[in-house]
């Protein structure tokens, strides 16, 4: 069995800068993006994966993700952010109705969750995760029955030489706000990396604060052990009727002739 991840928030986020006319721009961008990449793939399964809140992640470090802040005062910037809330929800009900597994864990981050299934409850099956994070190419080091696609550069990621944990940890994450090893970049990293493991060792014990930093971004960087107990299914029974009638109310009409349609129904029924 082929089972599809979709890194939920990750994607719809990258669907804010795609086609930018009306009011559902971002939906008609992801919905779009989303029937054309199922049908290349063409799983058996597909599992929308969205977001938890990782205390666990912010109680270690309280600056993670600081850089995402919104400024109240910015007015351009919140309304932007609520117009994306607003059609993030909607793609979230889509997907619902859709035969979709729409899934997460409220103490957990999507990456966790994915990661979690990915390398235990489907670890005899081929998994295909879609992202454009380039967090998930840990996943590399931990199974080999995982395939990574960036539906925005329509590329599959490749296995880098490396430990990716280890070497993120070294550089640091902007986009996450974690700080990586003072002085230390993507290129100072691989080297270091392509030593022994005692040479690698030595190295990050020249310094306290190499060693202190490492420690501390592994246990950011890497995926958290997520108790699948605490689960949440937000899925529905499908209903075509009543997403074609979500199409057309935001006037979706290229997506709703007939030959489209049938497409669409096709690519999520087979």
């Amino acid at each position: 069995m082929k089972v599809l991840f979709i890194d939920g928030y990750n994607l719809m986020h990258r669907a804010r800068y795609g086609y930018k006319v009306g009011n559902f721009s971002t939906v008609y961008t992801f919905m779009r993006s989303l029937r054309a990449m199922a049908e290349m793939i063409d799983p058996d399964k597909i599992i929308f994966v969205l977001e938890g809140y990782p205390k666990f992640r912010y109680d270690l470090y309280p600056e993670y993700k600081g850089n995402r802040v919104r400024d109240p005062t910015d007015l351009v910037k919140v309304a932007s952010y609520e117009d994306f809330s607003r059609q993030k929800d909607i793609i979230i009900n889509i997907m619902g109705r859709l035969p979709v597994e729409v899934i997460k864990h409220p103490d957990y981050e999507g990456d966790d969750l994915i990661g979690k299934l990915v390398t235990s409850v489907y670890k005899d099956e081929d998994c295909v995760v879609a992202t454009a994070d380039t967090d998930f190419i840990q996943l590399f080091d931990q199974t080999k029955n995982v395939k990574i696609y960036n539906p925005i550069k329509k590329t599959w990621v490749k296995s880098p030489p490396y430990n990716y944990v280890m070497w993120k940890s070294m550089v640091g994450d902007s986009s996450d706000n974690i700080k990586g090893i003072h002085r230390v970049g993507p290129k100072t990293a691989v080297k270091v990396l392509g030593g022994t493991p005692d040479e690698v060792a030595e190295w990050l014990d020249a310094k306290p604060e190499r060693r202190a930093t490492v420690t501390r971004n592994q246990k950011l960087i890497r995926f958290a052990d997520v108790p699948l107990t605490g689960v949440v299914n937000m899925s529905s029974e499908p209903d075509f009727d009543w997403v074609r009638d979500q199409f057309e109310m935001m006037e979706f009409s290229s997506m709703l002739t007939d030959k489209a349609w049938d497409k669409f129904i096709n690519t999520f029924e087979e």
